[in-house]
């Protein structure tokens, strides 16, 4: 008799042992599958973003003309040109159109500073840039464009004026095919990330939900078993 009760306790005990390593090995997958779920959808998510942000910005460059940026110096003077007028209703109409965009904005390098030459803010704004006003908080990204000639979207970054992810588009002299200015849109951070955040948060919950799930579902199967076997035992 003792010999069985000794056989029936050593049983329960590695019962008990594989229950808790089941457990573990869910717990761990779970955790795993999780974390590579949320990166992948954080990944193509802010990818998909950067690429929506980076149309929108060629897509508005296409409506400036060459030839009016070039006749703006980067000077108070420039004011008063019609130029100047026409690209500044563009900016503002680009910020306007566009609920995520903040600011829109044309700049220069001279003398390795960055001058902007017009904004989308009305001029009694405090945010206004005037013509001539040196971006003494310009980063990196703003100088990208002159040495790469290629489009980009980068950040975040902060200034003054906030954090922000900006779309830097080179605007190029169609004769020497030189980038003479840099149309640049800001998009606060913040909101910017929101649908990355929001898609991941989605996943992870969806993520959660089938492993508790597959959590009951397990414990269901093992019960039923652990029934049957011990209707047999008996």
């Amino acid at each position: 008799m003792d010999k069985l009760y000794s056989i029936c306790g050593s049983g329960q005990k590695d019962r008990k042992t594989k229950k808790a390593f089941a457990v573990v090995f869910l717990l761990i997958s779970f955790i795993i599958v999780l974390f590579l779920t949320a990166f992948g959808t954080w990944t193509s998510s802010i990818n998909e973003a950067k690429k929506h942000t980076l149309q929108i910005a060629l897509s508005a460059e296409a409506v400036f003309s060459k030839a009016y940026i070039l006749k703006l110096k980067g000077v108070e003077s420039d004011l008063q040109l019609p130029e100047y007028k026409e690209i500044k209703n563009h900016l503002v109409r680009l910020a306007n159109a566009n609920e995520n965009v903040r600011f829109a904005y044309i700049y220069i390098k001279r003398d390795n500073k960055i001058y902007f030459l017009a904004d989308s803010e009305p001029e009694g704004s405090k945010d206004y840039s005037p013509p001539g006003q040196e971006y003494t908080e310009a980063s990196q990204y703003a100088f990208l464009p002159f040495e790469t000639g290629q489009a980009t979207v980068e950040g975040p970054y902060t200034d003054r004026w906030g954090t922000w992810i900006s779309a830097f588009i080179p605007i190029k002299d169609d004769a020497t095919g030189q980038v003479t200015s840099v149309l640049g849109i800001d998009h606060p951070a913040d909101s910017w990330y929101y649908h990355a955040v929001e898609n991941t948060v989605k996943t992870g919950a969806l993520v959660c939900c089938l492993f508790i799930v597959s959590i009951a579902l397990y414990f269901t199967a093992r019960g039923k078993n652990q029934l049957k076997y011990e209707k047999q035992r008996l």
